[in-house]
């Protein structure tokens, strides 16, 4: 062995060579797990990486992947539904299909959308069906690559954060760039079935 040669920094055959433990046989087995983390971590940021049309939901800015996105259209008043969960605007018809409408704002506890003239409904495909998710304006179309993109930080339990990918920092503008599979729950889904 060299001088000053550490085992860690050696090859597992030069340690092999010289009688020494592998650094995991030595060290904490949970001594390795922020490596596991950093790898997983840098697999979510990579599929999270794309376009995104990104919206404003109050003074929140959020991104949707921009290939979910079938159409946005100009907010016209949809059906009400009796016994909907009130995030449920209604339903609309598009060109002979029923899309329920979500107000995105209640959805997410910020309280009722209101209406103006930039208010649109963009309208996405969600386990096999169309929906319409009401938000204040939409934006422009940003492409965010692994290094636009940060990870979602992690919270005590007391924010639900199953609906984000990753946070998007470009140019100073933070996106919350959202998995819309996940926006709606599954007891959202079983209880606007159910209807």
């Amino acid at each position: 062995m060299s001088p000053g040669l550490s085992p860690f920094a050696m090859s597992e055959d030069q340690r092999s060579d010289a009688g020494l433990p592998s650094p995991e046989d030595v060290l904490p087995e949970n001594m390795f797990a922020a490596p596991m983390v950093k790898s997983d971590t840098a697999q979510v940021v990579h599929e999270a990486a794309g376009e995104y049309l990104t919206f404003c939901v109050g003074r929140e800015e959020y991104g949707i992947d921009i290939l979910r996105v079938q159409e946005i259209r100009v907010y016209d008043p949809p059906t009400r539904i009796p016994h909907a969960p009130d995030y449920i605007k209604g339903v609309m018809n598009l060109r002979g299909l029923i899309v329920p409408v979500v107000d995105t704002r209640l959805k997410l506890g910020q309280g009722d959308t209101p209406i103006h003239v930039f208010s649109v409904v963009i309208i996405v495909r969600v386990t096999g069906q169309l929906w319409g998710f009401l938000v204040d304006a939409v934006n422009d179309v940003l492409m965010f690559n692994g290094a636009s993109i940060r990870p979602v930080p992690a919270f005590d339990g007391s924010v639900d954060t199953r609906y984000m990918k990753g946070i998007g920092n470009l140019k100073g503008r933070i996106v919350v760039l959202t998995d819309i599979d996940r926006f709606l729950s599954t007891e959202d889904l079983a209880a606007l079935r159910s209807l």
